[in-house]
């Protein structure tokens, strides 16, 4: 499954199946982490040989794509959310209520059991 794609939709087959143009998406919002944190993962990614797209890349709408990067934190701190994650949750279940909180703890836990990218640079 070792195909290069160059065709517009970011996808190519051949007998043994598909492989998009990137290994990982890298979601972000807003100009302002752009040029911070979210420039030094793209640069971690990449010097690994991770194929990253980014927005300014042009990703056409389709299936969901889920990789997690896990960025100088261990994943099952995520999973677990021991601290500093355990601290920051109480913090919102004040401003955010109980029910709200419970549905980021689950998100995380799942996203913490899920094989991932570790860069600890």
């Amino acid at each position: 499954m070792a195909v290069e794609v160059d065709d517009a939709d970011g996808v190519s087959s051949n007998p043994g199946g598909f492989r998009l143009r990137w290994d990982v998406v890298l979601s972000f919002r807003g100009e302002d982490t752009r040029k911070t944190i979210t420039k030094n993962i793209y640069e971690a990614l990449e010097k690994h040989g991770v194929r990253v797209f980014r927005d300014d890349d042009g990703l056409n709408r389709g299936d969901e794509m889920i990789l997690p990067v896990f960025y100088q934190v261990d994943p099952s701190d995520v999973q677990r959310q021991r601290d500093p994650f355990a601290k920051h949750f109480r913090a919102h279940e004040q401003v955010y209520g109980n029910a709200v909180v419970s549905r980021w703890r689950s998100a995380m836990a799942k996203v913490g059991s899920t094989a991932g990218y570790i860069f600890n640079a």
